[in-house]
């Protein structure tokens, strides 16, 4: 899966937490990451796996564990391999 639809499926997960405006402004202080206001992806730059761990960890920094618990869920919810995730979210599968 592409790291765009990767990171889409947190931010939606994240926004169902908290609320989209926020998921999108802290998915925006990701290093390789922008979205724009509707949190389509506008730029996905950098080794695919190291972004979604940033992203992730910028979500626990906010929600602590349960942001990562629950975005692991909708990850194997979207048939997502776990090669294609970081540590974060596979010690969660």
């Amino acid at each position: 899966m592409e790291g765009k639809q990767l990171a889409k499926i947190a931010i939606e997960k994240e926004s169902q937490l908290s609320n989209e405006a926020l998921a999108i402004r802290q998915a925006n202080q990701v290093d390789g990451l922008e979205v724009n206001e509707d949190g389509d992806i506008k730029t996905f730059e950098g080794e695919k796996v190291e972004v979604i761990a940033r992203l992730v960890n910028k979500y626990m920094e906010m929600m602590g564990d349960v942001a990562a618990n629950l975005i692991a869920e909708e990850m194997k919810n979207n048939d997502v391999e776990p090669s294609e995730l970081p540590d974060e979210l596979v010690q969660r599968y």
